[in-house]
């Protein structure tokens, strides 16, 4: 139990949030979220949060998060949270770690090929399903419990349109369109052939209420569909883009956009006759709408506060207030606008001229517009991000985007004022092995610069700033301090002994434009990398690392203890996982008495998390009050010890399982520290209030007959790499989930620590591990009914890792 990483870890503000148009969600959410389609109530992706530039700065902080068998929304980030959608199921997933905290087969329809996030708007999760025969529709989940709230009625057609909210005159309104695919479904429909097979689809744009997803207003298209062509909405109007409705081609004239009153839907304005489908968001900056299409034209068009839309001069002659420029190639994906220059994505899938080019959006849009292009190695499909950093003294911009070719990775384009020849696109993050897939997801970006995406493989990856490749604590007395020390990861909690006076930080694998500074309990002590620790049993000590416009602050608390200590650093009480909701609360160092809130879902097993302060203390749990015997059932005799299920292998905590005899009586268990030297002993009494006096009744509790166990899991191979080791087996029948032992001697009795892997169709496993010579076996689990059956070991394999 030698590691030290505090689990919550909340990272510290680094910059501003967005320079333009942050969602108007009105007291929804905090300035460091992301909450919708380019975190942006006019589809414009500008943000002043800095992140990683290049390859060189970048690192993966876990690569093995797959929700479901399809396709995963991209995330949305509220808090210390993601929010995915796969299929019908919801998940909350912890930022920092890629755990699942809370999932839910909450929704009504399915997410489908899940292009586009989800909404989150006062509490609530909003998302555009399919259900089938009833239509697509939009549906509501609480953000908290990820229970369905409800779902609108359906609409023909597919629900491939970005998903929009908006707040007027204290109220929600959510608005979406339906489309079509291309070909033979692009035909027209025919109000007589209703019914018939051989009729086009209809298509519709609408509005329902974010409170009760009441249908507000609807209108209907019987030749043009609304493909990924999402709204700009503001309190006096809604605008969008549509497709062309020829049947025979998408880079034809005769899409429209539109200008509607938001709350009735009554058209305000319109522009006709444009070249191509639109198949991105509208943008909006300023008096100006932004919009590429299919026909290859990018659009500046004017608009009104009432929303009245500027229209093309009757020779066709250029205008200050609407404008275009053919650009060759279709487009795909929403603009970035900023200070008078467009980004904008171009592609064509024949010659392979895939490329962004950046326009001078300042005056009408001519053919002299495009300052420069920089070539990209695919179609430029889903919506970049243009961060702007604050205090780069270049006033440098960073497009990253991603493309629809494998591998799937991102890219960045650097961009200055004034600059006019391009320059290359650097690869900021490459995916490998079962990630590599096409994209054609939106980038999110976190407030300390973690950026976030999926790719067409499922999987959801996180990004963060590498400045440097590790940190050593070392005390006045010369003594190293354990620290786990992983770029991604931005809180540690260090344990020393009471002898120690200061702590010197030595950072490593900084280039020459990085720079270091540290504080101390709040205190700027510079460039200073002594800490004094004084006389308090904790210091907070914060290591910033900047380079250029890109800040990351690391964390550490310095813990003093000694033989005799025996305190808790981790007491968790969850409905499973080590990082879902902690139903005790916060741990008060000198509190020992912990009691959930009254527990009414019906579970009647929990999952309880506890490491000692001092690494080398004793923890023992044992039964006191109507504790059920885990493995016979029935009530477990007070003062039994209970035994550990496995270690986390993120910080070593134990978890045992907490299930209760009689669901209506509390149920009561100590937990018993004893320090190194055995002088100490401390108790701490955790309660999972039922609410009930015991006197009732017990709830009747259905039998459940024990699963068959597993079949052996057999082909287990072991590789081992730096500080890590991955292990690989084939699928035992019957499995509902893996669970893998480590140990540093072959009986598995010295240095052991349990994992688990709870996808039965997952089939591989990263570990971290300190070098040496491990010990490493598994075997399969079946679990049904709140009973768990194990199958025999698997062979047991030898491993050095470096």
């Amino acid at each position: 139990m030698k590691r030290r990483i505090r689990v919550s870890i909340a990272a510290a503000a680094m910059l501003a949030f967005l320079l333009a148009g942050a969602c108007a969600f009105a007291g929804s959410s905090s300035e460091s979220d992301w909450t919708c389609f380019q975190n942006s109530e006019n589809n414009n992706g500008v943000t002043a949060r800095a992140a990683a530039p290049d390859a060189a700065h970048a690192v993966s902080l876990w690569g093995d998060v797959k929700m479901g068998t399809r396709s995963v929304t991209p995330p949305l980030i509220v808090g210390e949270d993601l929010f995915v959608a796969s299929e019908k199921t919801v998940y909350r997933i912890d930022r920092r770690t890629g755990n699942v905290r809370k999932k839910a087969e909450a929704l009504h329809g399915d997410v489908g090929f899940a292009m586009h996030p989800m909404v989150y708007a006062d509490g609530t999760l909003y998302a555009v399903t399919d259900a089938g025969s009833e239509g697509t529709m939009i549906e509501a989940v609480d953000g908290k419990t990820l229970q369905p709230r409800w779902h609108s009625r359906g609409y023909t057609g597919l629900g491939l349109t970005q998903l929009t909210y908006r707040k007027i005159n204290g109220k929600g309104y959510l608005y979406t369109g339906t489309g079509v695919y291309d070909g033979k479904n692009r035909q027209h429909y025919d109000e007589a052939k209703a019914g018939s097979a051989d009729n086009g689809i209809l298509r519709w744009f609408f509005c329902v209420s974010a409170e009760d997803g009441k249908t507000v207003w609807s209108i209907k298209d019987a030749e043009r569909g609304f493909y990924w062509a999402g709204a700009c909405v503001t309190d006096r109007y809604i605008v969008f883009g549509s497709d062309n409705g020829d049947p025979g081609g998408l880079d034809t004239d005769g899409s429209v956009i539109r200008s509607l009153d938001p709350l009735t839907g009554k058209e305000i304005s319109r522009v006709e006759g444009l070249k191509g489908d639109f198949r991105s968001a509208i943008v909006r900056d300023g008096d100006f709408l932004y919009a590429g299409t299919m026909g290859g034209r990018f659009y500046r068009i004017h608009i009104g506060e009432d929303g009245t839309l500027a229209q093309p001069s009757a020779s066709g002659d250029e205008n200050g207030d609407f404008s275009c420029v053919d650009l060759g190639e279709s487009i795909r994906g929403a603009a970035v606008v900023y200070k008078g220059r467009a980004y904008v994505g171009v592609s064509n899938k024949n010659t392979g001229n895939n490329r962004y080019v950046v326009l001078d959006s300042s005056r009408a849009l001519n053919e002299k517009s495009e300052i420069y292009s920089v070539p990209v190695a695919g179609t430029p499909t889903g919506a970049p991000l243009l961060s702007v950093p604050e205090g780069d003294p270049s006033g440098a911009r960073y497009l990253y985007f991603t493309c629809n070719v494998e591998p799937g990775g991102i890219w960045c384009i650097r961009d200055v004022p004034g600059q006019t020849e391009a320059g290359a696109a650097e690869q900021v993050f490459v995916p490998e092995g079962a990630q590599a897939q096409f994209c054609i997801s939106p980038l999110a970006v976190s407030r300390d610069g973690i950026l976030y995406y999926k790719n067409d493989s499922g999987y959801i990856m996180a990004i963060a700033p590498r400045l440097l490749s590790g940190v050593k604590l070392t005390t006045d007395k010369g003594k190293p301090l354990s620290v786990p020390f992983q770029p991604g990861m931005r809180d540690y909690q260090v344990v020393a002994d009471d002898t120690a006076a200061s702590v010197k930080l030595a950072v490593s694998g900084r280039d020459g434009e990085t720079s270091c500074s540290l504080s101390v309990n709040g205190e700027e002590q510079g460039e200073t990398m002594t800490a004094k620790l004084g006389d308090a049993a904790e210091t907070k000590i914060r290591l910033r690392v900047k380079r250029g416009a890109v800040c990351v602050d690391y964390h550490f608390t310095v813990v003093r203890v000694t033989e005799k200590d025996a305190e808790l650093s981790v007491l968790s009480l969850t409905e499973d996982g080590r990082y879902d909701d902690n139903l005790l609360g916060e741990l008060i160092r000198g509190q020992d008495r912990y009691q959930t809130k009254q527990l009414e879902n019906g579970k009647d097993t929990y999952s309880l998390w506890v490491l000692p302060l001092h690494s080398e203390a004793e923890v023992r749990v044992y039964a006191r009050e109507n504790v059920r015997d885990p493995e016979k059932g029935g009530l477990l005799k007070a003062g039994s010890e209970l035994d550990y299920s496995w270690r986390d292998e993120m910080d070593d905590s134990q978890k045992y399982v907490i299930g209760s005899a009689d669901l209506n009586k509390n149920t009561v268990v100590n937990v018993r520290v004893t320090s190194k030297d055995k002088s100490t002993t401390r108790d701490y009494l955790v309660t999972l209030n039922r609410g009930k006096s015991g006197t009732d009744e017990p709830k009747p509790r259905p039998e459940v007959k024990k699963p068959a166990p597993p079949a052996k899991v057999k082909s287990v191979s072991c590789k081992a790499g730096r500080k890590k080791l991955t292990l690989k087996w084939k699928k035992a029948s019957r499995a509902t989930g893996y669970e893998i032992t480590v140990a540093k001697d072959r009986k598995f009795r010295k240095g052991k620590k349990k994992l688990r892997v709870d996808r039965p169709k997952k089939l591989s496993k990263t570990i971290r591990q300190k070098k040496g010579t491990v010990y490493v076996r598994m075997r399969a689990y079946a679990r049904s009914g709140g009973k768990t059956a194990y199958g025999p070991y698997s062979k047991t394999v030898r491993v050095k890792v470096r």
